[in-house]
Order: structure tokens, then C-alpha cells, then sequence
């Protein structure tokens, strides 16, 4: 029996919103920058109700696009693509407008960053468009930056409101589950109950996996594992898919495993494989070790990738497992099936094989997966077997003050699963099982009862 496992995704421009951080435009060594991204081979899936092309994006009604410089400013509890950042201590407004004109190509318009709360003060804001979803102000300016004449390649999605914390399209003490046909709900962490259906309907022989909610809240993404992926190349890959959870619509976007977004939505970290190939041993079967760390530009679909050399003394079934972004997008640390938890730079700028942070003592295999950053541990989880039984710890590795030290947070009898909230400040536990059998979730040390079988995905 052969098994494939998934655990568990920027000229005169100053930034009017919060510093965005991440990966650098250049690499070194073994890492590859470019500035496109690769044609998507995604897996044929039969039956499958994901999606391969997007839907076009639509405005909001009270805001057109396709006037010239002067458009109306855009409404709140939208979505812009911010185009340039003009500081008002520097520049006046016909700056900004005479900018704005450079850019007419783009339907472009102009709006005093102190109108949004959730925006910066003190800037004259060169935006294009108003759009109900991130992704879609992310897709116009993906479209901006590969247009041949006049790109525009600074543009990121923002958006507009009166709190700057406040995520759209996400309702207040809500999880999302999912079952093991691939319909995704939203639970009541008060109740346990079922209070809406994100998505109705699974895809046959496709397996959700490794799930995580964008900053915003409008979108989740996870990857998943194609029954019998070992038989073909296209499903040893792993596919990465986006879900739009106001529509309920899922998007393959590319190959790839355990998809973790950056805190500030912009950055997409990944694992995949670098080579498929058949198995010496079986040839009927194929081989995808997986072992190159991706981090892709979601505004832009620029990739940065980096092949990490498998170690010498490595047995034949090593491969990197799972990773998680640092406590700023400057660093990543990535997890393999030997238990040692590495760091890397996101500019791929240090050792090939990064540094070793610490071996976890019993994670070996697929045993163990990393949740995240709470303050500056990093939190593993691990499941162990000792005479035949099985429990689940949480383990925090702490990372301040240059020091390594392991601690466990919390063991549970069987198996369970661990998570945190979009602020990284609350864990969240499935027990028992990844699979909750009409099992209790555990929010702030208080028990909620979960009537269903679901997998845990995120909160």
C-alpha cells in the first residue's frame, strides 16, 4: 500500500496602508524568479466540482470604472486596486491626478486616504476599480501588470471600510468544517450547530487538505490529495485550490501542497515537487518527492522558488512535510519527514538546506504537521503510538531571544487536531480525531459539543 499524504498559500510609491513585508524580487541559488506565472497543470479530476476558470470580476454599481481621472470615490465595504501612494506633505492633488492620467489605460481615479479608515491617513491614493472580493481587485491587477503596453506592476488589492480590522465576508464566531464528501460548512463555536453551507457538494475521489482563511476573511485555500494519485503524475503533484467563501465557488489554481497565506493576505507560501519520475522498484507507480518551497505574488503570479537539497544521510522515503510563515513574511520554516524543523530566509538568500532549528523528538513520517506562530513559538502538532496507544500533543518550539526551547502546550488521549485564529492568538482543538465523529471542539478551553463529521479546516 503506497501512500501519498498532504498535510494538514512592490516610479514613486509609498504604501498608504500597513507595511506588506514578504519575499524580495530577486533570488539566489537554487531559487527562480518569474515574472509570470507558469502555465497551470493541474490534475484532470474526474466529477470534480472545482472550477478551472475564474469568474469575471464585476464592480459595484455606485462606482463606475471605466471613467477618466476624477472617478467617484469608491463606497465602503469594497474592494480597489490601489495603483500609487502619494504623500500629502509632498505632493498635492494635481500630482496625484496627473499620475492618475498616466495610468487613463487603467480607468484610474483618485481619493484622499483619509477617507477610509482602514486606509493609512495622509496620502493621495491613485486606485482602479471597486470590487465586491479581494480576489477580484487581485485579478485586475494581475491584468494590469501583463498588459504589453504600460504595465503596471505595483498594484496590490486593498480594502475600503471604516474598521481597518474588520474582515468582510467573515461572520463573527463562525469555524469552518468540512466533511469527508468535500462539503464545506460553517459551525457555530457557541452552539456546535451547522449555521450555513459554504459549499454544497464534494468532488468524487478529491480530498480536502491542509485548509487555511486569508487575513480578509473572503477566501480560504487548501490543497488537495487525488485518490490513487500514485498511478499518474498529474495527481502526485497536488492541486491548490482557492475558495471564494462568499459565493462558494473553489478555483485550481496550480500544483502544490499545504498552502499558507502571508498575515497581510499578499504572499502565498507552498511545498511541491520539483520532478515526477517512476518508481525503479515499481514502475507502474511514480515517484513526486516533494521538495521545493514556493512563495508566490498573489497580486502579481510572480513565483519564488527553491529546490532544498535532500540530505546525505537521508533514508529514500525523505521529503519536506509541511511549513509555516515566521512571525513577520521575512522568514519561513519548513518541517520534513525526519522531524527536523528548518528556517529559511523568504529571499531563499542563505544556506540551500537552510538551518537547523531543532528535531522534534518521536515526529518522523507523516506524524506530524506545524499549525502556526502564537507569539514567538511555533506550534507543532504531533500524534505518537506507545504500546499500541495513541495520543496527540501540542508542542511549542520558542524562537525569542535567540533561543530554541520545547515545550508541550497540551496532550490529548487519541488523536486531535490544533489550530489558530486569523490573529494567531487563539488555538482552537478537534478531539478526537481530525475526523470530529460527532465529537467537542474546544474554543478558549471551553467545550462545544459538534454534531456532524467533519474534518476541522480553519477559524
Amino acid at each position: 500500500m503506497r501512500t501519498v499524504a498532504i498535510l494538514a498559500i512592490l516610479s514613486i510609491i509609498v504604501s498608504a496602508c500597513s507595511d506588506t513585508g514578504g519575499a524580495g524580487s530577486t533570488t539566489t541559488g537554487a531559487a527562480a524568479v518569474l515574472s509570470t506565472p507558469p502555465a497551470a497543470s493541474a490534475p484532470s479530476v474526474a466529477s470534480s466540482s472545482v472550477t478551472t476558470e475564474p469568474v469575471a470580476p464585476t464592480t459595484s454599481t455606485s462606482t463606475t470604472t471605466t471613467a477618466a481621472p476624477g472617478l467617484e470615490p469608491p463606497p465602503f465595504d469594497t474592494w480597489t486596486s490601489i495603483l500609487a501612494s502619494l504623500p500629502v506633505d509632498e505632493f498635492d492633488r494635481s500630482d496625484a491626478v496627473s499620475m492618475a492620467s498616466e495610468l487613463i489605460a487603467a480607468s484610474a481615479g483618485v481619493v484622499l486616504s483619509d477617507g477610509y479608515p482602514s486606509l493609512n491617513s495622509g496620502y493621495w491614493v491613485v486606485f482602479s476599480g471597486s470590487f465586491d472580493h479581494a480576489w477580484q481587485a487581485s485579478q485586475r491587477c494581475t491584468r494590469l501588470a501583463e498588459r504589453e503596453a504600460n504595465p503596471i506592476t505595483d498594484c496590490y488589492p486593498r480594502y475600503l471600510g471604516v474598521d481597518p480590522a474588520r474582515p468582510i465576508h467573515r461572520e463573527e464566531g463562525l469555524a469552518l468544517a468540512v466533511d469527508r464528501e468535500g462539503v464545506v460548512v460553517a459551525v457555530s463555536t457557541e452552539t456546535g450547530q451547522v449555521v450555513r453551507t459554504v459549499v454544497p457538494h464534494g468532488a468524487e475521489a478529491v480530498y480536502p487538505s491542509s485548509p487555511q482563511l486569508s487575513p480578509q476573511g473572503t477566501e480560504a485555500y487548501y490543497s488537495v490529495l487525488v485518490e490513487d494519485s500514485w498511478f499518474s503524475c498529474e495527481g502526485s503533484d497536488g492541486l491548490l485550490v482557492r475558495l471564494d467563501l462568499a459565493t462558494g465557488k473553489a478555483f485550481e489554481i496550480g500544483d502544490g501542497f499545504s498552502p499558507r497565506v502571508s498575515a497581510d493576505g499578499r504572499l502565498l507560501l507552498y511545498l511541491a515537487a520539483s520532478e515526477c519520475f517512476p518508481d525503479p522498484e515499481e514502475p507502474q507507480f511514480v515517484l513526486a518527492p516533494i521538495d521545493t518551497i514556493v512563495i508566490r505574488d498573489l497580486t502579481t503570479g510572480s513565483e519564488w522558488r527553491h529546490l532544498v537539497p535532500r540530505p546525505a544521510t537521508s533514508e529514500s522515503g525523505y521529503e519536506l512535510l509541511t511549513v509555516s510563515w515566521g512571525p513577520t513574511a521575512d522568514v519561513v520554516y519548513v518541517g520534513d519527514t525526519a522531524g527536523s524543523v528548518r528556517h529559511f530566509s523568504a529571499q531563499f538568500d542563505g544556506p540551500a538546506a537552510g538551518d537547523e532549528v531543532i528535531r522534534i523528538p518521536g515526529a518522523s513520517s507523516w506524524n506530524w504537521s506545524m499549525v502556526g506562530f502564537h507569539a514567538m513559538e511555533l506550534l507543532v502538532e504531533v500524534e505518537t503510538w506507545q504500546d499500541g496507544v495513541e495520543s496527540t500533543a501540542l508542542l511549542g518550539i520558542w524562537l525569542g531571544d535567540g533561543e530554541v526551547d520545547l515545550t508541550e502546550v497540551a496532550r490529548y488521549d487519541g488523536p486531535a487536531a490544533f489550530g489558530l485564529d486569523s490573529s494567531g492568538g487563539r488555538i482552537i482543538t478537534a478531539s478526537p480525531g481530525r475526523v470530529i465523529f460527532d465529537g467537542s471542539v474546544i474554543f478558549d478551553g471551553r467545550e462545544v459539543e459538534v454534531e456532524g463529521d467533519y474534518t476541522l479546516i480553519d477559524w
